[in-house]
């Protein structure tokens, strides 16, 4: 039988002055063991429920793993138009 990690995670959006203008949070996320794929929707609105004017903006999430508690972080960058 294949196993399964619990984790939870959290996508934090950044704008061009590095001010966080959204946090999306997820929890009790499962994938299976060994390989974990997933995404997270934005809509392009801001904490307030604006819409963010067109730029790029930075994204990080980080993942914890619910078992273990190790966690990791990924960044990047998306194009609001």
């Amino acid at each position: 039988s294949e196993s399964s990690i619990k984790f939870a995670a959290a996508t934090a959006f950044f704008n061009s002055l590095n001010t966080e203008v959204r946090r999306i949070i997820k929890n009790n996320v499962s994938c299976p063991a060994g390989g974990a794929s997933g995404s997270f929707i934005w809509d392009g609105k801001d904490k307030n429920g604006v819409l963010v004017p067109a730029g790029t903006y930075t994204y990080k999430i980080q993942a914890r793993d619910k078992a273990s508690n190790s966690s990791a972080i990924k960044q990047g960058t998306v194009v609001v138009e």
